[in-house]
């Protein structure tokens, strides 16, 4: 469905998201049928969410014409912006509509941009398979962009907050960088206790949740959350828009908020001059904290396996990083896409960040989500800022 910009300029943001949440209400009769086939015939509401660190509205089109004329863009940048138009409509203040043309399909997909601070949700209608080819690969390559990244932990605390919320199907992995075993778990339509039973018996932890919300007494809505910046809302139950409006926002609003306790760095060290040497004040610290407690002996991995294989796989292995050792254990690294430093301490079978007076929470965020996908899944993120002075 195309929604003409046009016919949406001037309203109100809540009144172009009824629109796109009225594509995917449906009628009793209509879920009946589609539980009956065992397919929708709608495609699901979807939200991308990303750190906004200066891209301004309207300015889309003028932008990737600028960093076409600029050295340093990849291979696969050049070759996505070369092979795609782009056009962006400005609706109201705080949000546009955004069409991406693929002329070698002949198709254009279209998608909503909204700009909250320091924040872009986009949100469509548009299939995955070509969310994949277009929309995401802009957030990719647009430097001012960073997909939003959240920890398993975030996902389960944010479906315990949501009133009248039950968790009806997940995804759950297990991939350490200690084991050849991977494993990867789906449920549908799980029961309470489910996920937890999973995490003890496997040690998997859940990438995906997939929700319902009730309307007193009936499900109406379906959502689905994921880590990696991404939630969707397959179905709303026709009589519950409001409570579907109300998900949409929530949802957006809790991984922001998720996303900045992660991974602001609110205090950065800075020396202070002294009369007798100096002060450090301040420090931002991310620990990748081991989960697994009862690996058994021949399987829990030693300090050394972990530095060898963080360096071989991540550090050494990633042509975006270069880096020194001061220390067994201990690294400086640079981060040559981001341009900015940090540094990194294995303590035990942990891994902790440090965050350096030029470190943001896009390069944090970045290593955290190689590890969580490249590394090991078994990790809990825990981060501590605090404006310090040390002698």
């Amino acid at each position: 469905m195309y929604f003409e910009p046009g016919n949406l300029e001037g309203k109100e943001t809540g009144a172009i998201l009824d629109r796109l949440i009225q594509y995917v209400t449906k009628s009793d009769e209509e879920i009946a049928e589609e539980g009956r086939e065992k397919k929708k015939t709608t495609t699901e509401l979807k939200v991308f969410l990303a750190e906004n660190r200066g891209l301004e509205q309207g300015d889309i089109e003028e932008r990737i014409e600028d960093l076409l004329f600029t050295d340093g863009l990849t291979k696969p940048q050049t070759e996505f912006f070369d092979s795609h138009n782009f056009e962006e409509y400005i609706l109201n203040e705080e949000i546009s509509s955004v069409e991406i043309t693929t002329p070698q399909y002949d198709r254009t997909d279209q998608f909503f941009f909204y700009y909250p601070d320091n924040y872009l949700r986009v949100f469509t209608i548009e299939r995955r398979k070509w969310t994949e080819r277009t929309v995401e690969r802009l957030i990719k390559y647009l430097p001012e962009l960073d997909r939003l990244l959240l920890s398993s932990e975030d996902l389960e605390e944010i479906s315990e907050d949501l009133q009248k919320t039950d968790v009806s199907g997940f995804t759950a992995k297990y991939q350490p960088y200690y084991r050849e075993q991977s494993v990867s778990i789906q449920f549908h339509g799980s029961e309470p206790g489910d996920l937890e039973k999973v995490e003890e018996e496997f040690n998997a932890r859940p990438s995906r949740l997939e929700l319902s919300r009730r309307n007193s007494p009936v499900d109406a809505v379906k959502t689905s959350m994921d880590v990696g910046g991404y939630f969707s809302v397959p179905r709303i139950r026709e009589d519950s828009q409001e409570l579907g409006h109300e998900t949409l926002m929530q949802l957006g609003e809790e991984y922001q908020s998720r996303d900045r306790e992660n991974f602001d760095v609110e205090h950065k060290p800075r020396k202070i001059p002294q009369r007798q040497g100096f002060s450090v004040e301040g420090h931002t610290t991310l620990e990748l904290v081991e989960q697994v407690d009862d690996l058994e002996p021949d399987v829990a991995p030693s300090h050394e396996e972990l530095v060898q294989k963080l360096e071989e796989e991540v550090v050494d292995g990633k042509r975006r990083y270069e880096y020194s050792v001061w220390e067994d254990g201990n690294y400086m690294v640079f981060d040559k896409d981001r341009d900015e430093p940090f540094e990194i301490t294995i303590e035990d079978r942990n891994i902790v960040l440090h965050a350096k007076p030029a470190t943001n929470s896009v390069t944090l965020r970045d290593f955290c989500d190689i590890i969580r996908q490249e590394f090991n899944t078994t990790y809990r993120l825990e981060k501590t800022s605090e404006k310090v002075g040390v002698l």
